[in-house]
């Protein structure tokens, strides 16, 4: 059986001969293919392939026809030529020595004390455990004379973190001992320009604050009546028709209309009894 490396595309000979005798090779024929990997079903497959003459074919078989390892069966017929039934095995591909050589190219030449030397670049979070440290296996002997030193730099003295303390106790100091419903109790002692604004307020504190108040249509409707006043006392009027007519302010635009009486109930322009609006 032919070996044929995984995911490897070959292409490999297969002769087709006469159905009649067995022997004699056919050229030209149209070739339908059935293939199955490792004791799968079979199912159709259109490799490309070529006519070499005297029934010779040259069929590639492509990477996804041989990406399983284990048995291929090839099954080949054509109209006119015996059936023809093709056994290869995929197996793994061998290593590849430019693979070696990169691998070697990204080791150390020598070992040291039987060990690679090497740098750690980066750690993954958590590696460092305590259970992945051994009791004592940081000991003084394992650190370095000035490690101490080293450790301290940048780190906060007893002194330091003494008077941390003490500010904190001043600051704990000017607290008050709980919190009222979740919130610190205290008075405001001043504030600055601008910080009551109109998001500030509540979303009901206009009209909290309008309750007993005039709105602006009220003050509209009695600066309307004001007006009226004025026209009626500065205004231009008129006795016409039997009829006293007090105009706006514009000296033209009627304002009210009176019919006037005599003191008989007679419409009257001379001996005005009475008015009433028309």
């Amino acid at each position: 059986m032919r070996h044929i490396e995984q995911d490897d595309e070959r292409t490999i000979y297969i002769l087709m001969v006469d159905v009649t005798d067995h022997i004699t090779g056919l050229a030209g024929l149209t070739l339908a293919f059935t293939l199955a990997k490792d004791g799968e079903a079979a199912s159709a497959e259109t490799p490309v392939y070529v006519d070499r003459g005297s029934g010779v074919y040259a069929v590639t078989l492509t990477s996804a026809m041989t990406d399983t390892i284990g048995d291929l069966w090839l099954h080949v017929t054509a109209t006119g030529a015996d059936p023809l039934d093709v056994f290869l095995e995929v197996v793994e591909p061998p290593i590849d020595p430019a693979d070696i050589a990169d691998i070697q190219s990204r080791l150390p030449a020598a070992l040291i004390s039987g060990r690679i030397d090497a740098t750690v670049g980066a750690m993954q979070s958590g590696v460092v455990t305590s259970s992945a440290v051994a009791t004592g296996a940081i000991d003084a002997d394992a650190l370095a004379s000035d490690a101490v030193t080293e450790i301290q730099t940048g780190l906060a003295t007893a002194t330091a973190l003494s008077d941390v303390q003490s500010d904190v106790d001043t600051v704990l100091a000017r607290l008050p001992s709980s919190l009222v419903s979740g919130r610190i109790d205290a008075s405001v002692g001043a504030m600055a320009a601008n910080v009551m604004t109109a998001s500030a307020l509540a979303s009901d504190a206009v009209t909290e604050i309008q309750t007993g108040l005039a709105t602006s249509s009220a003050l509209s409707a009695i600066a309307a009546k004001v007006n009226d006043l004025e026209a009626v006392a500065l205004g231009r009027w008129e006795v016409t028709d039997n009829q006293l007519v007090l105009y706006e302010l514009d000296g033209t635009t009627p304002l009210a209309t009176f019919d006037l009486f005599d003191d008989s109930g007679s419409p009257s322009m001379t001996r005005i009894f009475e008015r009433v609006p028309a």
